[in-house]
This record gives structure tokens, C-alpha cells and sequence, in this order.
């Protein structure tokens, strides 16, 4: 019996929101303030009172931290993203991972809310499916290009795994999340799991 698993990551496999763990590693206590909720002020504003899109938030950060902070500690960061990441897993959530990966018949997806440069080296490494907000940076130009048309989150988290994975071929499909924005992800499994590791 073939089953796909689908996992949220920030909150579900780790207790920290992983873009907020780089940047406050990558800054200091000012530029994160900064960077975080001055630059991105408009489109927060947006969001927050006229239902904006959360996804031109990311980008604003992104984009900020990249341009204002050391390229040297983007650079270390990123290079060690595997590591780090890998550290900031819950225990029991490491454990399940492992566990699930022994049979052959599972498939396993990161269906994250993240950013691809914080987990792909992560999930290459562990052989697990990457499902998530795709970016390029160059920190020699410091650009930053969001290749996504639309958030990896809530209705974009399903539309991109209908995407990204042909869900006929597996007899069971079971989801883990914590927040109403995996509730989408929900609807296609057969069963699914909510705060799984708390």
C-alpha cells in the first residue's frame, strides 16, 4: 500500500517559524525591527485591514534582509542551512520521520510556508519531497526572485501539492499540520493529524 504523507514544517516539525529563526540569525536586534515590520509597513498594513496578501510580505522581508544584512552570515547560514534546520526539528518529529522513511512504501512531502533556500540542502539530505515558496537570491547583485505566482500556504499549499504530485497513485494520503492554513492540505487526505508533536 503506497501512502503519501504530507507535512506542514514551521509549527508542525519545528516550533519556530524557520524564516523568522534566518533572519534574526542573519541580523541584529534594530535591523530585524527593521527589516521585519518597517520596511514591509504597507503591505502589513494591507494584510492585516484589507485582506493584502501575505506572500508580498514575504517577499518585502526577504528582499530587505538580503540587502541590508551581512552577506557574509547569509552566506554561512545558508551554506549550513541543512544543519540548522535539522537542530531545530522536534525530537519526536525526527523520530516519526525516521521511522516512516524505513518502509519504502511512503512518500514523504514538506508542504511548508518557507522559503526553498532554508530547506531544500535539508530535505535533499533526508530524501524527502520539497513542496514550497521557490527563491533565488543572489547575493552578489542582492536580488531576490519569488518563482511561485502565489503563496505556498493555505488554498496555495493544495494547489501546488495538485501541482506537484500525482495523488492517483497512492492508496492513502495522510496530513500533518497546526494551523487553519493547512486545513486545505486536510481536505484531500484520508486522515490527517493536527499538532501531531506538541
Amino acid at each position: 500500500m503506497k501512502i503519501l504523507h504530507l507535512f506542514d514544517f514551521d509549527g508542525t516539525l519545528c516550533n519556530t517559524n524557520s524564516s523568522k529563526f534566518f533572519y534574526k540569525n542573519i541580523s541584529n536586534p534594530l535591523l530585524y525591527f527593521i527589516c521585519y515590520y518597517l520596511l514591509p509597513f504597507i503591505p502589513l498594513i494591507k494584510y492585516f485591514f484589507f485582506r493584502g496578501s501575505n506572500y508580498n510580505i514575504k517577499k518585502k522581508r526577504l528582499a530587505a534582509f538580503v540587502k541590508y544584512c551581512s552577506t557574509r552570515k547569509i552566506e554561512w547560514f545558508l551554506s549550513n542551512s541543512s544543519n540548522i534546520i535539522d537542530s531545530i526539528l522536534i525530537v519526536n518529529a525526527k523520530i516519526e520521520l525516521q521511522k516512516l522513511k524505513e518502509n519504502p512504501d511512503n512518500q514523504i512531502y514538506i508542504v511548508s510556508s518557507s522559503l526553498s533556500i532554508l530547506l531544500d540542502k535539508w530535505a535533499l539530505q533526508e530524501k524527502i519531497g520539497l513542496i514550497t515558496n521557490v527563491v533565488d537570491v543572489s547575493l552578489i547583485t542582492k536580488q531576490v526572485v519569488f518563482h511561485n505566482q502565489f503563496d505556498c500556504d493555505g488554498i496555495g499549499k493544495l494547489l501546488l501539492i495538485k501541482k506537484e504530485i500525482y495523488l492517483k497513485k497512492y492508496d492513502k494520503i495522510i496530513a500533518y499540520g497546526d494551523s487553519p492554513n493547512d486545513f486545505p492540505m486536510f481536505s484531500i487526505a484520508d486522515q490527517f493529524h493536527y499538532k501531531p508533536f506538541v
